[in-house]
């Protein structure tokens, strides 16, 4: 059995610290004072976000080593560094920024003019959100795109495109008294073009003539290439989309006919998903804790949940659920699983990993955010073992002992290849011909 000690600190009943806890104790690492910081034991005392290690079992111990391995790439306010929604990982970066980068997006906030993705501009009471990108080797933090569209939950595809959720919004007063509608829905676009809007593709915005509410979170399951993203009512009970016209579900567009479909209801608020490794099993998570509502934010009769799904029917429909996890500290938001089926879920108190089976392995601790953990993802190449975290006023990282699942590469410079290699292929192809 294991002894669960308190997350800050490793201590002696002398007051004394132990420098290598025992097996299955917390163990505390806080970053150096400038950025990136990579976390000692004793070094940084005096930095906004303290980062630990609880453990539950073997396993978690052998995932993050004896020495966890903490990075803390940017901390600041969450007005200023809005790390919220969204994390994907770009190992070729973005058209003129062809490096290593994490993007993420912002929670909506109040703007002057913008336009949304589809064009167009609006008043100055209008929401924008930000679509941000870390350069995870130098801390820096930039600007790709501000939309009135609300960009929110997003993931890397097999075909190399990004495909992002975008909340939309109802403006009730859009100019000399009109309404104008700004469509919630799914996009995509290349890694390479993220910070053009023009380049945008809208894959559905509409079921049978009624709005979404407000698109969450999404994932690809690469199989049959089809899209599932899930739709709670969130910007309704946060007053800036309009009433809803379909319920809090799961959705599920094949890409090959455009068709959209219901795949899960039930829900209080369906928010971060997830495949199994083997893409048989669907991972949903249930917020409805955390109600959207100013007046009465938490619902402690209300879900904060993840639930497992078997996907059915030729992967186009989902069995019955069952439920996995409920965690203890504010709700699981994003989902993300490594190479050996492990779930991570970013909770108030920092990422939960959890087994397949639902048991709590271990925690990743984020100390000194407001908000927690809302998104995490894994990085790629090189950063294939790092787990990237959003704790809305710094991005965090740790390295472990496993790797995400395999993507596609992505991004400026893998772009650049492929035209290369298509090039050459096209040249080999004409000397054929002309032998």
């Amino acid at each position: 059995k294991h002894r669960i000690l308190d997350p800050m600190a490793a201590q002696a009943e002398d007051g004394t610290v132990d420098d290598k806890p025992g097996l299955g104790q917390a163990r505390q690492f806080s970053p150096g004072p400038t950025g990136p910081r990579y976390a000692g034991p004793l070094e940084g005392r005096g930095c906004m976000h303290r980062c630990s290690v609880q453990s539950f079992s073997l396993d978690f111990d052998a995932l993050v080593g004896e020495e966890p391995r903490f990075t803390v790439h940017v901390e600041s306010t969450v007005a200023e560094l809005k790390a919220h929604e969204g994390p994907v990982f770009l190992a070729g970066g973005v058209s003129g920024n062809p490096q290593p980068l994490l993007i993420f997006t912002s929670k909506p906030y109040p703007s002057g003019n913008a336009s949304g993705c589809s064009g167009e501009t609006t008043s100055e009471s209008t929401l924008v959100g930000d679509i941000r990108a870390l350069e995870v080797e130098t801390g820096a933090v930039h600007k790709l795109l501000t939309t009135a569209s609300l960009p929110n939950g997003a993931t890397l595809g097999a075909d190399g495109r990004v495909y992002m959720c975008f909340q939309g919004q109802h403006l009730r007063d859009a100019g000399e008294g009109q309404h104008m509608e700004i469509a919630a829905g799914l996009y995509s676009v290349a890694a390479a073009d993220l910070a053009d809007s023009s380049k945008w593709t809208a894959m559905v915005t509409k079921w049978e003539g009624m709005r979404f509410n407000s698109p969450n979170d999404v994932v690809v399951r690469e199989t049959d290439g089809s899209v599932w993203f899930t739709d709670p009512c969130y910007g309704f009970l946060q007053a800036f989309r309009p009433e809803p016209q379909v319920g809090d579900w799961v959705w599920r567009l094949d890409c090959n006919t455009g068709k959209v479909a219901i795949v899960g209801d039930g829900f209080y608020h369906p928010n971060g998903l997830v495949f199994s490794r083997d893409e048989m099993t669907l991972y949903v998570t249930d917020t409805g804790w955390a109600t959207g509502k100013q007046a009465e934010p938490v619902d402690p009769l209300a879900p904060r949940c993840i639930h497992a799904f078997t996907v059915i029917g030729n992967g186009k429909r989902l069995g019955a659920r069952r439920l996995l996890y409920v965690a203890d500290q504010g709700i699981p938001d994003g989902l993300k699983i490594d190479s050996q089926g492990r779930l991570y879920a970013g909770c108030a108190d920092g990422v939960h990993v959890v087994a397949p089976d639902g048991d709590l392995l271990g925690k990743i601790l984020v100390a000194g955010c407001i908000e927690g953990v809302a998104n995490l993802c894994f990085g790629q190449g090189q950063f294939s073992s790092t787990l990237f975290m959003l704790a809305e006023s710094a991005i965090v990282s740790i390295k472990l002992n496993t790797t995400g699942p395999a993507l596609p590469e992505s991004g400026a410079s893998s772009m650049e290849e492929k035209e290369k290699d298509k090039k050459s292929g096209d040249k080999e192809e004409k000397d054929k011909r002309a032998s």
